[in-house]
């Protein structure tokens, strides 16, 4: 039998509001936040990921994301430009977050 064949693509985030004041949040309180979505341009980066995505020789099967509100809203973008449907989206709660700064939050 053929070997199986995994496709990995990581993808960050497009920018959000908190990017493009410089500001670094990784406090678990200020994930969810209105603050923390993505701006226009944060947006047209996750269509820009998508349509890389589609050009390459596989359909993705499933979008791991952080439940962060920057990670989700990218995920989801990229869902629909990939005509994937949203039970394809899977939040994952801990392992893919950003890692408290400290001081440089």
């Amino acid at each position: 039998p053929a070997p199986l064949k995994n496709n990995i693509i990581l993808v960050r985030s497009g920018e959000s509001f908190a990017d493009s004041r410089h500001e670094i949040q990784t406090n678990p309180v200020k994930k969810l936040r209105q603050d923390n979505a993505l701006t226009l341009k944060g947006r047209e980066q996750a269509i820009e990921a998508a349509k890389y995505i589609n050009s390459l020789d596989f359909l993705p099967t499933y979008i791991w994301t952080s439940n962060t509100e920057r990670a989700y809203e990218t995920a989801a973008i990229i869902a629909r430009e990939c005509q994937l449907g949203q039970n394809r989206i899977v939040p994952e709660y801990s392992f893919l977050d950003a890692r408290a700064l400290g001081t440089f939050e």
